[in-house]
């Protein structure tokens, strides 16, 4: 096989097996964890147990989008120390792209969803 062709299976088989979502962490670093505990809704997790130590991005194309996003959230979590994520929710964010000059008027919107979390330790 050339290895142009196994690049791009590679490649493939990253987007639609594994997933391939990058977090974008933004926050405080601990000894990595084993365990993390996931919550969707601020009202479940338990006050004065937990403070936030940073906030988690992923940003989804809805062509690829799959379960794997919320795996690649706990490990991330998991790396930076912390003991919970709290799952904030969607983002729908439209991206203009290309423009062919002054004399054309034609963009592509794109469109990219985010996953926004916070990252809980215990105090």
């Amino acid at each position: 096989m050339k290895p142009v062709l196994i690049f791009i299976s590679a490649i493939m088989a990253c987007f639609f097996i594994a997933g391939c979502y990058s977090v974008n962490y933004f926050g405080d670093k601990y000894p990595p964890t084993e365990n993390i505990k996931l919550f969707y809704r601020e009202k479940d997790v338990p006050e004065n147990v937990y403070k936030v130590i940073g906030r988690g991005i992923v940003s989804i194309d809805p062509k690829f989008f799959s379960e794997d996003v919320i795996d690649a959230m706990r490990e991330k979590a998991m790396k930076v120390g912390a003991d919970a994520v709290l799952i904030k929710g969607f983002i729908e964010v439209k991206q203009e792209e290309g423009s062919c000059g002054s004399d054309c008027h034609h963009h592509v919107q794109q469109i990219q969803y985010e996953l926004r979390a916070e990252f809980l330790k215990k105090r």
